[in-house]
């Protein structure tokens, strides 16, 4: 974790294990990628847990920051 900075990640691991991934497709297997990759860099519940997302609308959650909703 970044020491100051409310427990986001600095360094993250992850591990595909072969049985898991054999039978997916390489659209898949992206995908699964793709949402392990987020979770490593600390999206889902520690982002709203630390305030930073504006959740009242849970089909369609917000950045409440201006520099993450200029960059959206």
């Amino acid at each position: 974790l970044r020491s100051g900075s409310l427990k986001l990640p600095s360094l993250a691991s992850i591990t595909l294990d072969q049985s898991d991934i054999a039978g997916l497709s390489p659209d898949q297997l992206r995908n699964v990628m793709l949402h392990e990759i987020a979770h490593a860099m600390g999206f889902g519940d520690l982002w709203a847990s630390l305030g930073l997302v504006d959740t009242s609308n849970p089909a369609d959650p917000r950045f409440k920051g201006a520099n993450a909703a200029a960059a959206y």
